[in-house]
């Protein structure tokens, strides 16, 4: 399927979900509750609202490029008597 296709099927549904919505009645607590669509309109609003909110800790929570790593990538030098070296007798 292309992304127009996706698309096109995204679109159907959420309409078929909107059409479905005005079949039955409701039971909702409060007035808001039995508008058409509310339950699809507030989980938008929801996924955008944790989208901002990811963004957002994202921007707190992300460390420089290089905040892991040495700031030089030259080896350390050891003194000889740390290497301990072994020799093989081939």
């Amino acid at each position: 399927m292309t992304g127009r296709n996706w698309i096109l099927l995204l679109a159907t549904l959420c309409i078929a979900s909107v059409l479905a919505d005005l079949a039955y009645d409701k039971h909702g607590y409060f007035a808001f509750e039995h508008l058409p669509g509310f339950h699809g309109f507030y989980a938008l609003a929801a996924s955008v609202a944790l989208g901002l909110v990811a963004l957002a800790l994202r921007a707190l929570l992300t460390r420089d490029l290089g905040y892991y790593v040495p700031a030089s990538t030259d080896a350390e030098d050891h003194p000889a008597t740390d290497l301990e070296r072994e020799t093989a007798d081939v």
